[in-house]
């Protein structure tokens, strides 16, 4: 990634930052239980504010407009629910953290440490925020984050990903092939609407602003549906977007180096052979995708392991394998045979059926 692009990170997550800051106090303002926190928020606000300002002198970045808190209009959100009101406080404070995160890790990447800090820092503070919050509120929530000033957050990665693809076999690539006349948000809806728990997102060619725009409207879809959002390759748009996980091949990053930059990200990879998927499992993978089980009309040059191929993946690792390649309705049952976890297919939902309802189908 050239500095110019890691600029672009910066200057997102930044603006991300101050968008979702601007939420909460909009959010805080029209919950009946929360005035408490508002001005420590506000507070917040201020110092973020003045560290952005500093950075982007620093490093050559045009500013942003910043808004106040106390500038906001809390009828513009009249007439939420309560409970409605503090989910969306909760959401809202986990895209913050994760942005904090994200920067916190670039700011390494320059050698900023104190600017890195500061943005630790900030973090442990909206984990602080969330547990007020969650307090005040009432709201019980299913994942509480702890953290103290020595301890960091940890995820059992493995666990949501088991749990979620046991829930149904499926695990959904929406790729540029599915959405030829299509609307990318609404095949992802359909899908998850049929029950899918695991959506892979793969657009090679879209830009980096239209990907990024993209992945966050499809993390609110699969966060309201309890569903697992995974980004194809680029870390970058996992990070920003507050998606769940990212997949990589071997000319990617490997799975040491995206642990480096996220403790949070679920990370799966793909591997054909044994050795691979071994090795795939050593670096601390939390799922192996393998294939092309069958030959597929996706990728025509790869080459085919067949069910035996995918049996021997299996067999050799713990973690959970998913095969891809030539699933269709017809034998999908026989991967799942083998003891994979799950499958991939992407040539059925090509023809003009009901996504959804093909979706149920797989389940079924």
């Amino acid at each position: 990634m050239s500095s110019g692009q890691l600029f672009g990170v910066i200057d997102s997550c930044l603006k991300g930052l101050s968008e979702k800051l601007e939420m909460l106090g909009q959010l805080y303002r029209a919950h009946p239980e929360t005035e408490p926190i508002l001005q420590p928020l506000e507070s917040m606000q201020h110092r973020i504010n003045l560290e952005e300002k500093m950075i982007r002198l620093r490093l050559g970045i045009d500013s942003g407009t910043a808004k106040r808190i106390r500038d906001y209009n809390p009828e513009l959100l009249g007439g939420i629910p309560a409970d409605e009101l503090a989910e969306r406080i909760i959401r809202e404070l986990r895209a913050c953290q994760e942005y904090c995160r994200t920067l916190e890790e670039y700011f390494k990447f320059f050698k900023l440490e104190n600017v890195s800090q500061f943005y630790k820092h900030m973090r442990f503070d909206f984990y602080e925020f969330e547990r007020k919050s969650v307090a005040l509120t009432g709201r019980s929530m299913s994942v509480l984050r702890t953290s103290d000033s020595s301890s960091d957050l940890s995820y059992d990665h493995l666990d949501r990903f088991s749990r979620a693809i046991a829930l149904h076999p499926l695990y959904f690539i929406l790729d540029s092939s599915l959405c030829k006349n299509r609307d990318p948000i609404r095949v992802a809806f359909d899908a998850v609407a049929g029950g899918v728990k695991v959506l892979q997102t793969r657009f090679k060619s879209l830009g980096n602003r239209k990907y990024l725009d993209l992945a966050r409207k499809l993390h609110s879809i699969c966060r309201e549906k309890d569903c697992l959002l995974i980004i194809n390759d680029r870390v970058d748009i996992a990070l920003m977007s507050g998606a769940d996980g990212v997949h990589v091949g071997a000319d990617d990053f490997s799975v040491q180096e995206i642990r480096s930059i996220s403790e949070n990200l679920i990370v799966g990879r793909s591997a054909r052979t044994v050795a691979d998927a071994q090795q795939a499992q050593m670096d601390g993978a939390d799922y192996i995708g393998t294939g092309a089980v069958f030959a597929s009309t996706t990728k025509q040059t790869a080459p085919v392991i067949g069910l035996r191929g995918l049996e021997k993946v299996v067999r050799s690792v713990e973690i959970p394998v998913v095969g891809i390649g030539g699933i269709q309705e017809d034998n999908c049952a026989s991967v799942l045979k083998t003891g994979a976890a799950g499958f991939c297919s992407i040539g059925p939902f090509r023809a003009r059926r009901s996504v959804k309802n093909l979706a149920a189908d797989f389940k079924r």
